[in-house]
């Protein structure tokens, strides 16, 4: 890496994180065309009207193995630009949650147990991480955006009673995955005199820990914002430095 004079703004990557029908899918819809879509919860038609590309090997039929197989091969092309469908601007992964699913399904068919035993902890879990980290590996090294959809559950801390929103993630990941992305938002839905409202938060805000990094250099982007990652592009201006300043 090089110096860095200003953010790489069109390699940047972000985790929004929320709760079921907070406008998280369409807040990813909203980035750069073309979209490449990781289409985990099957949910194509939230992005109808925009340039999306998915991948065929998203359907009910596709064996854990062989759906996981064909997408690092994919993501491999992306990240080399030799995609045969071209170049893409944007991957989104929607959702972290059902990707989770989908690599415990892997996982049980690798060590098949009795359909009434819940997985085990030593031995599914850890394979579930290494598909997780595999495919997240991969997102980080694409050259464009890449926005990752996760769903939330609310914990409370045994030592301090708080309560936080962490992603709905299994084991280690809960804590991980946050931490390898440049922004993690956090989508709700407010109730206005002018109806409802469609936000995302990029600062903390009472148990949801959102952060920006672009917002730390870009100070004129606000803590909340509408539901659109147009909004935030609007603000991304080179920062002008003071006279007498290297």
């Amino acid at each position: 890496m090089g110096w860095v004079s200003e953010p790489k703004v069109q390699g940047v990557k972000v985790l929004v994180l929320g709760d079921y029908g907070t406008g998280k899918s369409y807040f990813a819809r909203s980035f750069p065309e073309p979209i490449f879509l990781l289409d985990f919860d099957r949910g194509a038609v939230g992005y109808l009207g925009r340039k999306v590309y998915v991948p065929d090997y998203f359907q009910e039929d596709t064996q854990p193995a062989q759906l996981f197989a064909q997408l690092e091969k994919d993501l491999d092309l992306l990240i080399a630009g030799q995609h045969p469908e071209g170049e893409f601007s944007t991957v989104v992964l929607d959702s972290l949650t059902t990707l989770t699913k989908s690599a415990m399904d892997l996982a049980l068919t690798k060590r098949p147990i009795p359909p009434d035993q819940p997985p085990v902890w030593n031995v599914h879990y850890p394979i579930v991480k290494v598909y997780v980290d595999k495919l997240l590996d991969r997102l980080r090294r694409f050259n464009g955006f890449v926005v990752a959809i996760g769903h939330v559950e609310y914990q409370r801390d045994d030592v301090t009673g708080e309560i936080l929103a962490l992603p709905a993630l299994t084991g280690k990941l809960q804590g991980y995955v946050p931490a390898i992305f440049d922004e993690v938002y956090f989508a709700e839905v407010a109730q206005t005199k002018d109806g409802r409202q469609y936000l995302m938060h990029l600062a903390p805000k009472a148990f949801k820990r959102a952060r920006s990094r672009l917002k730390s250099v870009y100070p004129t982007i606000p803590d909340t914002i509408p539901n659109d990652w147009k909004f935030i592009e609007q603000h991304l201006q080179p920062v002008k430095q003071e006279a007498g300043n290297v």
